[in-house]
């Protein structure tokens, strides 16, 4: 495990477009990456509660966050959000609407550490689940 130093944070926050960063500690993790995501309830006609994503994502000017999912079921149609950020703080993002089975979609993020999150709402009465990664 790698000692953080101001000097080695500094460094690394003007040199990489985004770090990701574990919460459960400083030390940069460089699978950390493979391991934000999870998964998301869409509840019937209403917003399911919000997936968090087990990583810090350390952003910079202009960066923008990439969200996908995968609906895992055929309870379908959903609408899914990914949570981002704009000069006046966190915004829900619509990243997939419909019955695509597989989307994407980038949020704004800017200069934020932060947990990205999703939502999800479902249109059929039994809910649906979607699987993340961002």
């Amino acid at each position: 495990m790698m000692k953080l130093t101001a000097k080695l944070i500094m460094a690394a926050i003007v040199t990489s477009a985004a770090i990701a960063v574990p919460t459960v500690g400083l030390a940069p993790d460089a699978n950390a990456a493979k391991r934000c995501g999870g998964t998301a309830f869409g509840a019937p006609m209403t917003w399911g509660p919000e997936s968090s994503g087990g990583v810090n994502v350390m952003g910079h000017k202009g960066y923008k966050q990439r969200y996908s999912f995968e609906v895992m079921s055929n309870a379908s149609p959903v609408v899914v959000q990914g949570l981002g950020y704009t000069d006046k703080g966190p915004e829900w993002f619509t990243i997939g609407i419909g019955a695509a089975q597989r989307a994407y979609g980038d949020v704004p993020w800017d200069n934020r550490a932060s947990i990205p999150k999703v939502r999800v709402l479902s249109s059929n009465v039994f809910g649906a689940t979607v699987k993340w990664t961002c």
